[in-house]
C-alpha cells in the first residue's frame, strides 16, 4: 500500500515521536474538512464485528370494523416487517406496501430478502439509498438501519438524526494529529495494530487504537464544545470507546514531508 501524505483528514496521531514535520497545512490550502468526509459514515463498516442477519415478514392487523376512504375499504392492516440483528442488537423496520404505486406485501418481501446477502457483507444507511429503488422495502430496511445504528449509540433515532443531519465543517486542529494520510478507508488505520509503518524514511510501530475525550468537543479556535464529536464516533464506528486514528511509535530521527510515500509491512 503506498499513499501520500497530506493534511486532508486526520487519520493518524503519535503517543511519541523524535522527529521534526513540516507544518500541518494540505496542498489545498485547507485546514478543515467536512464530518461526513473524515468519517466516511459509509464507511464504519461492519466488518469489525460479527456480520447483520436480516429477517423479514408480514404482519396483519385486524381492523376493528372496516376503514374507507376514496379508494376503498379494508378490514386488515397489513405491514412488512424487516430486522436487522448482530452482535445482540436488533434494529427494526416497517412498511406498509400501497397498491396505488404498484407494491404488495408479497412483492415487497421478496425484494427485501434479495438484500439479505448485500446485508450481510456490510450494506448500511448510506449505500442503501444506491442499492434498493424508492419503496416500501427500501423504507422498511432504512428504518431498521437507524434503530439499530440509534441503539449502538445509546441515543434515540431523533437524537443521532440530529447529531449527523448536517456535515459540519471540522478542523483537523480538534483532533491534535501530527500525520494525516490520503487515499485509505475511514478507520482503515485500525486494522494496523501491530504492524510497521514507513513514511518517508521513518519507520513507525503502529501501537494502539486513540480513545477520543471530551477535548474534542471543544472549537480549537474558540474553546466551545459545540460538536458532540464522542457520541458522532460511536455511531459511525461503533466500539467500546470513541475511537480515531492511531498512536505510533518511532524509536529513530526522523525528517518528514508533505508528499511523502506511506508503506505498510
Amino acid at each position: 500500500m503506498r499513499d501520500n501524505v497530506s493534511a486532508s483528514s486526520p487519520f493518524l496521531a503519535f503517543a511519541s515521536c523524535r522527529f521534526t514535520t513540516t507544518p500541518k497545512v494540505s496542498p489545498s490550502g485547507s485546514s478543515a474538512t467536512q464530518m461526513r468526509s473524515i468519517m466516511c459514515v459509509s464507511a464504519f463498516t461492519r466488518r469489525y464485528g460479527s456480520s447483520i442477519a436480516l429477517t423479514t415478514r408480514a404482519e396483519r392487523w385486524p381492523i376493528a370494523g372496516t376503514f374507507t376512504i376514496s379508494r376503498g375499504a379494508k378490514t386488515e392492516a397489513v405491514t412488512v416487517v424487516a430486522e436487522v440483528s448482530q452482535s445482540g442488537l436488533t434494529g427494526r423496520g416497517e412498511c406498509v406496501p400501497y397498491p396505488r404505486y404498484g407494491e404488495t406485501p408479497e412483492e415487497t418481501l421478496k425484494a427485501l430478502q434479495a438484500m439479505g446477502q448485500a446485508v450481510s457483507r456490510g450494506l448500511d444507511r448510506q449505500k442503501l439509498q444506491a442499492a434498493m429503488q424508492a419503496g416500501a422495502a427500501r423504507n422498511a430496511l432504512d428504518c431498521a438501519f437507524w434503530d439499530m445504528d440509534a441503539k449502538r449509540a445509546y441515543r434515540s433515532v431523533a437524537e443521532l438524526a440530529a447529531t449527523i443531519a448536517e456535515p459540519p465543517q471540522i478542523a483537523e486542529t480538534r483532533f491534535r494529529s501530527n500525520i494525516a494520510i490520503d487515499g485509505v478507508d475511514a478507520w482503515e488505520e485500525q486494522r494496523w495494530i501491530g504492524r510497521t509503518l514507513r513514511v518517508g524514511d521513518v519507520e513507525f510501530s503502529v501501537v494502539s487504537p486513540k480513545t477520543r475525550c471530551l477535548a474534542t468537543h471543544a472549537n480549537p479556535l474558540t474553546g466551545e464544545r459545540d460538536r458532540p464529536i464522542m457520541t458522532t464516533l460511536l455511531t459511525l464506528f461503533p466500539t467500546e470507546r470513541p475511537t480515531f486514528a492511531v498512536a505510533m511509535r518511532s524509536d529513530c530521527g526522523g525528517t518528514l514531508r508533505i508528499g511523502d510515500n506511506v508503506e505498510l509491512t
